[in-house]
């Protein structure tokens, strides 16, 4: 017993630093309620463009952003980071807000377009950015859940909580909490140490540090912007490596709950007088060469046919292809494995990128 309270006091100080060093640096902003998230939709909203943006929530980031608007946008852009770089210069005469998120499941996409719906906001056009993994049951993103009490509301409204699959759903506050005593987290602290964490309101769209535009889409730091040939193929064979399964994992058919609720949310916009179109981000090169030859990932393809034939169905437009071939794209329209740079934006919107702040 003693020998076990001794190595309880040898442990305690290791403890009570990470603790402290979390709970001081809190690099994701999670701790201590510093209304970060807030302060930069404020700006946004003023029309500002946000720079040095590090570690945001960017699901507590559009519900503030949502819920602070005065006025209703005529479009709206819904997605994944694939989605995140589309800004409201392609949409010349239009209000333009892109409200995409890091790793947007389908329920994220519900969640977002809910807070428009609770605010009475008519949206005219809605974009969907289609990523496969919204109709793989086996994408175990969790991130949604920030925002999950509107998305399970909108889920009722549609009448499609039959289709929700189980899940054990955490409070917020419980999560929060462990981050504090997180080893990983406390390398993420550490990591930050010294560092400016403070945002800047600025009218330059884009910037040397990552940049939230105050239409919502965004502008990569100027490391990222400025990658060689060679350090964006290396980036997406890394993609490949390490974060292609992901978001693939297990996905060996197109799910039955998620294609309803995904058509049930698409024939309620219709319904309710907005226009729909689909957005299919393509993926590098080399990529969607392993797409076509892994049987893995397969459903890659198989979800483009889904969607293909779903939107003809249904009268609505498709904007772009995952296979970057169908556009006539190379490594040059990326800035890794699945991010389009404004020449691949350009490609799946139709429009010429020779205008786009991001090429600066």
């Amino acid at each position: 017993m003693r020998r076990f309270l001794w190595k309880l006091t040898l442990l305690l100080p290791i403890a009570v630093l990470i603790t402290s060093i979390n709970y001081y640096i809190d690099p994701a902003h999670i701790l201590k309620n510093s209304g970060y998230e807030q302060g930069i939709a404020t700006y946004l909203v003023q029309g500002f463009n946000v720079t040095n943006v590090m570690n945001c929530d960017e699901r507590s980031l559009q519900r503030y952003f949502i819920e602070i608007l005065s006025n209703a946008p005529e479009l709206i852009i819904l997605g994944s980071s694939r989605i995140m770089s589309i800004d409201s210069g392609y949409f010349p005469g239009r209000t333009v807000i892109n409200n995409g998120v890091s790793g947007a499941s389908i329920e994220d996409v519900l969640a977002i377009y809910s807070l428009y719906r609770i605010k009475g906001y008519k949206l005219k056009t809605v974009l969907v950015g289609t990523d496969p993994w919204l109709f793989n049951d086996n994408y175990k993103n969790i991130r949604w859940q920030i925002l999950q009490q509107y998305y399970f509301s909108f889920l009722k409204e549609l009448n499609l909580m039959h289709y929700q699959e189980d899940q054990h759903v955490q409070s917020l506050a419980f999560k929060r909490f462990r981050q504090l005593f997180a080893f990983n987290y406390f390398r993420n602290s550490y990591k930050s140490l010294g560092k400016d964490q403070q945002y800047y309101p600025t009218q330059n769209e884009c910037n040397e540090q990552f940049t939230r535009k105050h239409d919502g889409s965004i502008c990569y730091d100027l490391k990222m912007r400025s990658r060689t040939r060679d350090e964006v193929m290396a980036s997406a064979h890394e993609y490949i490596s390490k974060d292609a399964n992901i978001s693939f994992n297990q996905f060996s058919n197109l799910s039955h709950n998620r294609r309803h609720i995904f058509e049930g949310f698409v024939e309620y916009l219709q319904k309710t007088g907005s226009t729909v179109s689909f957005i299919l981000m393509p993926y590098h090169p080399v990529v969607y060469e392993l797409f076509q030859s892994n049987e893995d990932f397969r459903m890659v393809a198989e979800t483009e046919r889904y969607l293909k034939r779903y939107a003809a169905q249904c009268k609505i437009p498709i904007m772009g292809s995952f296979n970057p071939a169908t556009l006539g794209l190379g490594s040059d329209a990326f800035y890794d494995g699945m991010h389009c740079n404004q020449i691949g934006i350009a490609a799946v919107l139709g429009h010429d990128c020779a205008s786009s702040a991001d090429m600066q």
